[in-house]
């Protein structure tokens, strides 16, 4: 006769065992409120820039832009700079004053769910290209004259960018860097490099995330947008290093969209600008100054050799 466990220790069990599947669905909700809603930073606008707000549909949104935007006398090309995930207006201090010096002016505003948004949460890019299309808006109120606007978005920013060129075809030149072709790939890299297998015992913090923001990240897939940008200027920048956003997906939005590509050797996730500082802005400028010539003339993806040195990519050929 086969013993049977008692009916107390089977009971047990089940406790236990439902004790623990409620530890694992409230990390995952704790890790999906961390993703839709990261720490925020509290920053005071450096002595350089001015504070501005921007209308958006989501009502005014602060940025910073540097005084000739604020002014009402901004430079012929401006840039609007997004940034990513974890970042701020911060992030974009060096790069506005080094486009500054060439002359430029620019103007980053708040992501939604970040730095002083007014937006509780982060929206997986298509919130984003929301802010980036009316910051586009507003910096041409901001002239008396027309004025040509190139938007530059890293990571998360960097998707969004190409959402919002389909949204404001009237952008004139989208410049990315280290940008996700498709959402729910980065996502499953990105809990894939926590540990083996992290996508999929992970995998509830996507749904949590869906409930919470009411967006299925699955659908946010750039690289759809990014085809319709197909004989306008852009540039796509790429890290060599990038574990997160890897070569292959920035070799995808150039071929997508026919836009030059420039690979940076070592670089890791979005941080190119540090890698090649010098390099980084010549792109910039460059891209600036055929938009003010009028002498863009599109040229096909190719994909570019790894060994090729930093700061000498397609715009400077």
């Amino acid at each position: 006769m086969q013993l049977q466990p008692p009916r107390k220790a089977l009971r047990n069990l089940i406790y236990v065992g439902l004790a623990l599947l409620g530890i694992y669905f409230g990390a995952c909700y704790r890790m999906a409120l961390g993703l839709v809603r990261p720490a925020r930073s509290h920053l005071t606008c450096p002595a350089e820039l001015r504070d501005a707000l921007i209308p958006t549909r989501f009502g005014n949104t602060p940025a910073w832009c540097t005084p000739g935007l604020a002014d009402r006398k901004p430079s012929y090309v401006v840039f609007v700079l997004v940034h990513g995930f974890g970042g701020s207006r911060g992030s974009w201090t060096d790069l506005m004053d080094a486009l500054g010096k060439r002359g430029y002016d620019s103007v980053v505003p708040c992501m939604p769910g970040q730095d002083a948004s007014p937006v509780h949460q982060v929206g997986f890019g298509i919130p984003e290209a929301h802010v980036v299309v009316d910051t586009v808006k507003w910096v041409r109120s901001q002239s008396t004259r027309p004025v040509k606007v190139v938007v530059l978005g890293v990571s998360l920013g960097g998707s969004a960018s190409w959402i919002a060129g389909s949204e404001d075809p009237t952008i004139d030149a989208i410049v990315t860097e280290s940008a996700f072709a498709n959402f729910g790939e980065a996502m499953n890299r990105f809990f894939d490099r926590k540990f083996p297998g992290g996508s999929v015992v992970l995998s509830p913090v996507i749904f949590f995330a869906r409930r919470i923001t009411g967006i299925d990240p699955a659908t946010v897939n750039p690289i759809e947008q990014a085809k319709a940008w197909r004989g306008k200027m852009g540039l796509v920048i790429q890290a060599g290093d990038d574990s997160l956003v890897t070569p292959d997906q920035g070799e995808r939005l150039a071929d997508a969209t026919q836009c030059p590509y420039w690979l940076v050797p070592g670089a890791t996730h979005s941080k190119c600008s540090e890698v090649d500082p010098t390099g980084y802005v010549e792109h910039l400028t460059a891209v600036a100054e055929a938009l003010e010539s009028g002498s863009f003339q599109p040229k096909p993806f190719k994909k570019v050799d790894p060994r090729r040195l930093p700061g000498h990519g397609p715009y400077l050929e």
